[in-house]
């Protein structure tokens, strides 16, 4: 009888994506891209799932709203060029519900969320180059990621299973 096993590269990759999303409903740009297709990996078969990192930063002093998350969409690469999305701003095009991979739950209401770790993991991902986008629902300003003590930060790890 086979066995079926989850196997994880160690280690997380941070993306590159702006995280300054100053208000609820508010996307993030797209984030640096993510080469997921076979000459990419050394000929190997591509990553079926990934699992991502949101970490905020400490200049986040104040609390979630009741049922509070970060969306995650993932983006895949069409043909030559990335479908419009990620535009910041007041009247900001989300990137639709088709691209959309999962939530970063916030925790409960009343949690701050000055560094707060929050997952999620095993988000299917396209064998082609993408990129990703998030949405603040948090209710809160989030701080710029730039690599300070301050920043948000989003991390991935990319897996697959295995038989034996």
């Amino acid at each position: 009888m086979a066995t079926i096993k989850a196997t994880w590269p160690t280690g997380l990759s941070t993306l590159t994506i702006d995280l300054a999303m100053t208000a609820t409903n508010i996307y993030s740009n797209l984030s640096s891209e993510i080469d997921n297709e076979d000459a990419a990996n050394n000929g190997a078969t591509t990553y079926l799932y990934a699992d991502f990192e949101l970490t905020f930063g400490n200049a986040i002093a104040a609390a979630s709203v009741a049922g509070g998350y970060v969306g995650l969409y993932v983006i895949p690469l069409v043909g030559t060029t990335y479908p419009a999305a990620g535009q910041t701003g007041v009247n900001a095009i989300g990137p639709g519900e088709g691209f959309f991979a999962g939530v970063f739950p916030c925790g409960i209401t009343g949690t701050n969320l000055t560094g707060l770790v929050t997952t999620c993991v095993n988000v299917p991902i396209p064998p082609l180059k993408f990129k990703v986008v998030c949405v603040n629902a948090t209710g809160v300003t989030m701080v710029i990621n730039g690599g300070t003590s301050t920043a948000s930060v989003l991390k991935y790890r990319r897996h697959n299973l295995s038989v034996t």
